[in-house]
């Protein structure tokens, strides 16, 4: 393959070629190489088995961020990747199965292969039960497992599991069960220094610059959005200026303790304006279908970016004429989109959104598990959605770590 690696990447190349293990993990920092050199790996492996016929597995979260982060790349390397209606593709006459993993039952689309290896895609958006199966899952002769991720908490099971145990033998033998390989975005050398340090600065300081950028596996504490400050993002709304268009985010809720929230969003060279909050505990899907029709007659047609948990809400809402999708919930990535909008001061809370007050100042992590303690987190799960979602929606096409490389298909690194 004619690519010019940098530094890191050959480096970690040609340790893989030498030591060979049986499951690669490459974690790190954002933008640093990680998903294209997993790319490669997984290729050159898949190709050894060139018109076996044989079945492989490519997991991600979903089949959409396995679209988004993988196949989309793989196309631009001249690789067909049109998925069958079992989600699969062909790939040097083998069979490429796309599984997604990102909850507790995904395990069972897993079952019954016998798997030539495996490609694992942001390996703390998946659930463990799921990782365990595709492992177990690949015992054809050869197999090998690749997985890339972005770091977490310390006490993540792919940092337990695997990234602690680097180097670690297989039983009675001399070749390593496990290598895992450290990268910092400054270790990917095709981005432009204007670039990263343009990144850089966009992030605040803390656990987000230090896993995204260093790619360390810290841990958080404290509140959560740290980066919010009532005195730059709590301002008077203007409703009823001119927006370039709107968004709503949609949780939920019936019990005391779990209000229900529809959040609206004017949204403005960049920024983001909640303009309205509305939050009420005992309310049933057809009033809050009504809230929702009365938001889109005063502001216009817009989409509901809804909680997932309640499917038949969401169809009853689009039953009634409302743009309701289901919002991506990845928790972690979307608080990270939150904190860096509030950062990067492009996030604006009407002083009208009370809840909201009360919510910022107590959403705080668990300090055992790294995750959001489950509680004063009605609206900012709503805001969490819209956000998240709508950032996933409308991103642009990011900086290819391959950019100007001449890509064939042929690739050998083992």
């Amino acid at each position: 393959m004619n690519y010019t690696w940098t530094g890191k990447q050959e480096k970690v190349m040609l340790d893989i070629r030498e030591n060979n293990p049986k499951i690669t993990v490459l974690s790190g920092g954002k933008r640093a190489g990680k998903t294209f050199m997993a790319i490669i790996c997984f290729v050159a492996h898949v190709q050894q088995f060139e018109g076996k016929g044989l079945d492989f597995i490519l997991g991600g979260a979903t089949i959409s961020t396995i679209q988004r982060n993988v196949l989309n790349e793989m196309e631009r390397m001249g690789i067909r990747t049109n998925l069958n209606k079992n989600n699969a593709f062909r790939l040097a006459g083998n069979n490429i199965y796309c599984l997604g993993g990102d909850n507790a039952s995904s395990w069972k689309t897993a079952r019954g292969f016998t798997a030539y290896g495996a490609y694992l895609n942001e390996g703390t958006a998946l659930h463990q039960t799921f990782v365990k199966e595709v492992l177990t899952r690949c015992s054809g002769k050869g197999a090998r497992i690749i997985i890339d991720t972005n770091p977490e908490n310390p006490n993540h099971t792919i940092k337990k599991d695997f990234i602690d145990k680097s180097g670690e033998l297989i039983d009675k033998t001399d070749r390593p069960n496990v290598l895992a390989y450290h990268f910092t975005m400054d270790d990917n050398t095709v981005l432009s220094n204007e670039y990263k340090q343009s990144i850089k600065q966009s992030i605040p300081a803390g656990y987000l610059y230090d896993r995204d950028i260093l790619g360390l596996w810290v841990g958080v504490e404290g509140l959560i959005y740290k980066e919010f400050k009532a005195e730059t993002h709590l301002i008077n709304v203007n409703k009823n200026q001119t927006y370039e268009r709107y968004i709503a985010g949609v949780d939920f809720g019936f019990s005391e303790g779990h209000n229900g929230v529809i959040v609206v969003f004017g949204i403005k060279e960049g920024n983001y304006y909640l303009i309205e909050e509305h939050a009420h505990t005992g309310r049933y899907i057809d009033q809050w279908c009504e809230v929702a029709l009365e938001i889109i007659d005063e502001y216009g047609d817009m989409v509901f970016f809804c909680d997932s948990a309640r499917p038949e809400h969401v169809a009853k809402m689009r039953d009634k004429g409302i743009q309701a999708v289901l919002s991506n919930k990845r928790v972690m990535s979307g608080i990270e989109t939150v904190a860096k909008l509030f950062y990067q001061n492009k996030l604006f809370i009407s002083v009208g959104a009370k809840v909201f007050q009360e919510e910022i100042y107590n959403y705080v992590w668990n300090e055992k598990t790294g995750e959001p303690v489950k509680a004063y987190d009605d609206v900012l799960d709503a805001i969490r959605y819209a956000l998240h979602t709508d950032s996933i929606v409308n991103q642009k096409d990011p900086v290819s770590a391959d950019e100007g490389a001449e890509i064939v298909h042929k690739i050998s690194i083992y």
